[in-house]
């Protein structure tokens, strides 16, 4: 069966490519395109067996409430939505869209949902506040920045 993948380039295009066409180093996955020239890529998707293609969600990540602790995609519409009472979504939801201190308080909160759900979690994934691609990354408490750092991580 001829494996294929899905990648996604640095400049947003997306394309369909056989194993082939990839090549693999430790740090890097590059891709040759039409012309055949190498382009850096990610790889969004390949295809089992049934020749349907197991998609992973790139750029999205779950974050956890502030108040009631679930873990969610939209936060901000949950707040609007379930917490319109507390005085944090007021003063948020009160402020324009497009404002810079709305989008500043919205990260200051989501970012100390993310802290208490990581001191909290024992056995759980922690939310860290940037993914890394290392795969044994250690983190550190971040408490001046609300969330978990990767070690190496400098101001």
């Amino acid at each position: 069966m001829v494996m294929y993948y899905q990648v996604k380039f640095e400049d947003g295009i997306y394309y369909i490519c056989s194993k082939s066409r990839i090549n693999k180093t430790t740090t890097s996955i590059s891709v040759r395109y039409t012309g055949g020239a190498w382009y850096s890529a990610t790889i969004i998707a390949s295809n089992t067996e049934d020749r349907t293609f197991l998609v992973k969600r790139v750029g999205h990540k779950q974050h956890s409430c502030y108040f009631c602790k679930k873990v969610l995609f939209q936060l901000p519409r949950h707040w609007f939505k379930i917490h319109f009472r507390e005085p944090e979504v007021r003063e948020i939801k009160g402020l324009h869209q497009q404002n810079f201190q709305r989008r500043k308080k919205i990260n200051d909160l989501r970012k100390k949902g993310d802290f208490e759900y990581n001191q909290l979690s024992v056995d759980r994934e922690n939310i860290v506040m940037r993914n890394s691609n290392m795969a044994d990354r250690k983190l550190v408490l971040a408490p001046h920045a609300w969330g978990m750092r990767g070690k190496n991580f400098e101001h």
